[in-house]
């Protein structure tokens, strides 16, 4: 408590509690996403000093704006920065999934790709890509602010969830105490 200088006990899951996530762009393409409720979903005000507008995916792409919690976005930088987003954290979520190919963004906090589900079963593989420099690289974690393909055999929901990294919520952890 900053009046105090004792520490004080933060719980993520609290709906009044505030988090940031740093997404780190490289310049050229990149697909992002946005893991945090936030006051402004404009794409500038979230990836400012893009090269592009942002784009999303659906069977096709186009030019999205405003963007939202769940999917994934494409979009270019002229060079390497990190990106700050501040808001509330997005513990949970489900995913609209179409035939095909789909790209999907993160909640707040790191998911390890196998734990994730859909609904109905068995519609997604265990493939989820992500892009770099290189090209695409197969992933193994969901990280917060990152976008991902994952290709599906039908419509349903994919399920992300917070809780799916370490089998539990987020942790409720001790704010260091104010210095005197």
């Amino acid at each position: 408590d900053p009046s105090t200088g004792e520490a004080r006990r933060v719980d993520p899951s609290d709906p009044n509690f505030t988090a940031s996530v740093q997404i780190p762009v490289r310049a050229g393409w990149n697909i992002v996403s946005v893991p945090l409720i936030v006051p402004d979903y404009s794409a500038g005000v979230l990836f400012p000093n893009a090269g592009s507008v942002a784009f999303g995916y659906n069977g096709v792409y186009f030019v999205a704006d405003p963007l939202a919690n769940g999917p994934g976005y494409l979009i270019r930088y002229a060079r390497d920065t990190v990106i700050t987003m501040v808001g509330t954290p997005l513990s949970n979520q489900n995913i609209a999934i179409n035939n095909g190919w789909n790209l999907i963004g993160s909640v707040t906090y790191p998911e390890v790709v196998f734990a994730l589900s859909a609904s109905p079963p068995g519609i997604l593989g265990d493939e989820y890509w992500e892009y770099s420099p290189k090209g695409f690289d197969r992933a193994k974690t969901i990280t917060p602010g990152g976008g991902y393909w994952v290709y599906s055999t039908g419509t349903g929901l994919l399920a992300e969830s917070s809780a799916t990294c370490y089998g539990l919520r987020p942790p409720v952890f001790d704010e260091p105490p104010t210095p005197r």
